[in-house]
């Protein structure tokens, strides 16, 4: 009986020996999973890194350009500027003392205590004039400007003067008397119902002032010059009028000056 158990004991224990030594055999396979599983993701972590650290280094690249482009105009801004300025310097300076620089903006502002006033009324005016020409739509001829012109001349001539000269000390040119001419048409068209003049007012206008045209003063060879002479003063009150309605119908505020320093 001993014999038997011994036995069973030694074939008992082999078997555990020969299932310890197939069970380590299966572990080398599982070792090799999971060191090919932490291969893969570390290889996995790395792409991303390099895919995120590309990312950054594409974003990076534009904000450089930027800056770079920064740098780059400010310097050329500023050449711009000093060119401009040297440019209209004459537009800016106005005139030098020892030195020192006056400028336009000190003249203008000058300008504009000494005569604001006259000169803010005056540009109201044109622009009130040249409003209601352009709503009267009215039209002057290149001849009647010419013939102007020559009237003037000649007048001038009579009295040994000359037309560019004068211009020339009042620093105006032959443009700007055109321009004078041209208005004055227009305004003698918009009211040229008003400044008429008949036989009988120029007779009475004779008659009337024969004291200061003199005791040999002939009708005949002053009705051309009285006739004129009637003509002016009725245009001229009939602007005065006219311009007068412009302003009360027109909407005028002024910004920069107040009303009182008029």
């Amino acid at each position: 009986m001993p014999a038997k158990t011994t036995t069973k004991t030694q074939s008992q224990a082999s078997k555990k020996t020969a299932s310890a030594s197939k069970s380590p055999a299966k572990n080398p396979s599982k070792a090799q999973s999971v060191t090919s599983s932490a291969a893969t993701k570390k290889t996995a972590t790395k792409k991303t890194a390099d895919k995120k650290t590309k990312q950054v280094v594409n974003q990076e690249k534009p904000v450089k350009k930027e800056q770079l482009t920064k740098k780059t105009i400010w310097p050329i801004i500023v050449l711009l500027v000093a060119l401009a300025f040297w440019f209209l310097r004459d537009q800016v300076i106005v005139a030098m003392v020892n030195g020192k620089p006056i400028t336009r903006f000190q003249v203008i502002s000058e300008l504009e205590k000494q005569g604001a006033s006259q000169i803010l009324d005056s540009l109201v005016t044109m622009e009130l004039v040249n409003q209601a020409i352009n709503k009267a739509d009215v039209g002057v001829d290149n001849q009647e400007i010419t013939d102007q012109m020559t009237e003037i001349e000649a007048s001038l001539a009579a009295q040994d003067q000359n037309l560019d000269d004068i211009l020339a000390m009042q620093n105006l040119t032959r443009e700007d008397i055109e321009k004078d001419i041209k208005l004055n048409l227009q305004v003698d068209k918009i009211l040229a119902d008003k400044i008429q003049v008949t036989e009988e007012e120029v007779m009475e206008y004779f008659e009337t002032n024969k004291e200061f045209l003199g005791e040999d003063a002939n009708y005949g060879e002053m009705k051309e010059d009285i006739e004129a002479q009637v003509i002016q003063e009725k245009r001229s009150a009939a602007q005065q009028e006219w311009l007068e309605t412009l302003r009360s119908e027109a909407n005028i505020r002024y910004l920069r000056f107040e009303p009182s320093l008029f």
